[in-house]
């Protein structure tokens, strides 16, 4: 891994990122460090099964505990259901909070193609329609254990990874503006409602909010290379404080079920959010000086 590390050096503006195969954070932060690979995967927060607050904050709290440099931040991949199915329960509000989160927290952010549009888990109407060999494997062995046509077809598409690999969906133009062709793997049904063409048209929609938080993460220098101050969950609200030469950087994270009001210290001035925060709603704020 050093004599890899060592030949990227070589090249300016190099960055690596790696895929361990293992879950234990023990083992992942062996691989990690500035003779070692800049950033590698932790699919203990990335592949979280199903949506919990405390889940992902006990991973917050050990990754900056136990990873050198930054650890990775993201909620897709091409393994996993999507997050708008898995994580947000197809609820839109939660899916920005959880996309504003991957954005401001400390950390190296991974968006997966399709989280900026909120693009939801393909279902396969056929056998002939899964693609992925897991997929087609589990619906193999349900047959055989004499399942019924639609029973096997349901598992197929439990275990089928094609949930989350279907096309881009640019526009409402044929194959969803992403191909000519017939695309290898299906286009997702909803693509004349959700595409980035009518995304990019509404101001408030999930894509125009993704844009906003990766301008703020790009501007703002404390979202790239802050270190926490504070790092707190109560009651299903995570909250953290990140500083920077001196600056700071405050953010609550509402995941409970009832609004919940911030009172703002007076050096501080919103740049995202309400004080009043509904469920699944964020705050952003910013240190002004006196």
């Amino acid at each position: 891994m050093k004599i890899i590390r060592k030949t990227v050096n070589e090249y300016s503006n190099r960055f690596i990122v790696g895929e361990i195969g293992s879950d234990k954070i023990e083992v992942l932060k062996q691989y990690q460090g500035n003779e070692l690979l800049d950033v590698v995967f932790n699919f203990n927060f990335g592949s979280i099964k199903k949506f919990s607050a405390q889940k992902i904050y006990d991973e917050m709290v050990s990754m900056n505990k136990n990873m050198s440099n930054y650890p990775t931040l993201f909620f897709g991949s091409h393994d996993m259901p999507r997050l708008m199915n898995r994580l947000a329960n197809c609820n839109v509000e939660r899916a920005e909070a959880l996309a504003a989160l991957t954005l401001t927290a400390k950390g190296v952010p991974f968006i997966y193609f399709g989280e900026e549009i909120g693009m939801e888990n393909l279902v396969a109407n056929s056998f002939n329609e899964i693609k992925d060999i897991q997929g087609r494997t589990h619906y193999y062995l349900a047959k055989k254990e004499g399942k019924t046509e639609e029973e096997a077809l349901k598992i197929g598409n439990e275990y089928n990874r094609d949930k989350s690999r279907s096309p881009m969906q640019w526009n409402s133009n044929k194959h969803a503006g992403f191909s000519k062709n017939i695309p290898w793997i299906k286009v997702q049904k909803d693509y004349l409602v959700n595409n980035v063409a009518l995304q990019e048209k509404d101001s408030s929609s999930l894509l125009n909010v993704y844009k906003i938080l990766i301008t703020l993460h790009n501007k703002e220098p404390i979202f790239q290379y802050g270190n926490y101050t504070d790092l707190s969950f109560s009651k299903n609200v995570i909250s953290f404080t990140r500083e920077y030469h001196g600056k700071k950087m405050k953010c609550v994270f509402n995941f409970s079920e009832k609004p919940l009001t911030i009172l703002p210290e007076s050096n501080y001035k919103i740049l995202l959010g309400d004080k009043i925060l509904k469920p699944n709603k964020y705050l952003i704020l910013k240190e002004i000086k006196q």
